[in-house]
């Protein structure tokens, strides 16, 4: 099993994804934002995958051709190198591209998480603010029913004197009450969001910063790409027939080498 930077990546957005599909309680437009990320992580996963197969593949073929491509050089047999380069550089363009279109989706998908990030942060803060507000109107509500129970029980005490104010106090204060019972569970609600909320965010913060890594890495791999398809077609250049071929020889071991170099970069920034 791989465990290079490629593969970390994929593991951390896998568990990203677990953990945003894991929360439950959402209000709806984090809901939106948890539905919409499961196809979305699926796709960048597969085409992170399917980049890290195209560049080992390509790696793996070119190590094997140009270790080749030496042997016939020092055979003196350049047609045959010749030919073996050409497949090389095809199979280097065709690489390229694959690798290319994987950087540019996972860039979108990045700036789709930062966009959801930027809703999430304002999200909680909103629903800070709501809890803030039904945490005030508690208070006074609390107040109010307090004293209208202090009022109560002073009624109580008054014996028969009180009881012509005592049904209405008595009311009052079950009415208060009743209020800061609806507001203290319209609190335990919030809060529920809030946790669910507060938990998505962290999962898309983490996503978005190992996504950020992953193009990183992506763009890195797509750059020892290019050097190396640079340099193959440089090596066509030298094994052009018009060429004097003991001073061709000379100049192809080394860009082989080179290239192979190369190929071994590409390995590892794949894996």
């Amino acid at each position: 099993m791989s465990t290079g930077t490629l593969s970390s990546i994929i593991s951390a957005i896998q568990s990203e994804q677990g953990a945003i599909a894991a929360v439950t309680g959402l209000p709806s437009d984090s809901q939106a934002i948890q539905s919409a990320a499961q196809p979305l992580l699926g796709g960048v996963i597969a085409q992170v995958q399917s980049a890290q197969g195209i560049a080992q593949g390509f790696a793996a073929s070119a190590i094997n051709t140009l270790n080749n491509v030496l042997t016939l050089v020092n055979d003196k047999s350049l047609d045959a190198a010749r030919s073996a380069v050409g497949q090389l550089a095809v199979q280097a363009s065709t690489a390229q591209a694959g690798v290319n279109q994987v950087v540019q989706s996972t860039q979108v998908a990045l700036t789709q998480v930062t966009g959801w990030v930027q809703t999430l942060n304002t999200s909680v803060g909103n629903l800070g603010v709501q809890r803030s507000s039904l945490q005030s109107q508690i208070d006074s509500k609390s107040s109010d029913a307090a004293s209208a129970k202090k009022k109560e029980l002073l009624l109580i005490a008054a014996g028969p004197f009180g009881l012509v104010g005592l049904a209405v106090a008595t009311a009052f204060y079950l009415k208060l009450q009743g209020e800061v019972d609806s507001l203290n569970r319209q609190k335990d609600d919030l809060a529920s969001q809030l946790s669910s909320v507060t938990a998505t965010q962290t999962a898309v913060t983490n996503l978005s910063s190992g996504l950020q890594t992953g193009v990183s890495t992506l763009l890195t791999l797509k750059s020892a790409m290019d050097f190396m398809a640079s340099d193959v077609g440089n090596l066509i250049g030298d094994l052009d027939p018009a060429r004097d071929p003991a001073a061709s020889a000379t100049v192809i071991t080394v860009f082989s080498r080179t290239c192979l170099t190369e190929a071994a970069t590409i390995q590892a920034d794949a894996s």
